[in-house]
């Protein structure tokens, strides 16, 4: 018996399996740690969120394997910390922030902000 994804589901399962490495291979310039300073590929989005909502911002950088790399949200000019209503996510080239259970005060501008240390 063969089974069949939801109408607008075809792609998810390949798409899930290249996120996770299971996939086709990712391109060797994205992997390997040239040196290079960090770069983002994609940038957070602006949102528009009510009272008691999720608050999820999201972009990739490479290189994705930098051990030296540092990376640091800000809200309004201000390092944001992990906690409970704060979550950071660092991993295979994505960087999330998101903040739970929103409130008028969380509004402002956002930032990521990703440093190295380049060794010789």
């Amino acid at each position: 018996m063969e089974s069949q994804l939801p109408k607008g589901m075809e792609g998810t399962i390949d798409r899930i399996a290249e996120l996770e490495g299971l996939g086709q291979a990712r391109p060797t310039e994205i992997e390997e740690d040239t040196g290079k300073p960090p770069e983002f590929i994609t940038s957070p989005s602006d949102q528009s969120l009510t009272e008691n909502s999720l608050a999820h911002f999201e972009c990739r950088l490479t290189p994705i394997n930098d051990p030296s790399m540092r990376v640091e949200w800000f809200h309004n000019g201000k390092v944001l910390s992990a906690g409970s209503r704060i979550k950071t996510i660092n991993d295979f080239g994505f960087v999330i922030l998101e903040v739970g259970g929103v409130y008028v005060r969380d509004a402002g501008l956002y930032m990521c902000k990703v440093s190295f240390s380049y060794y010789d």
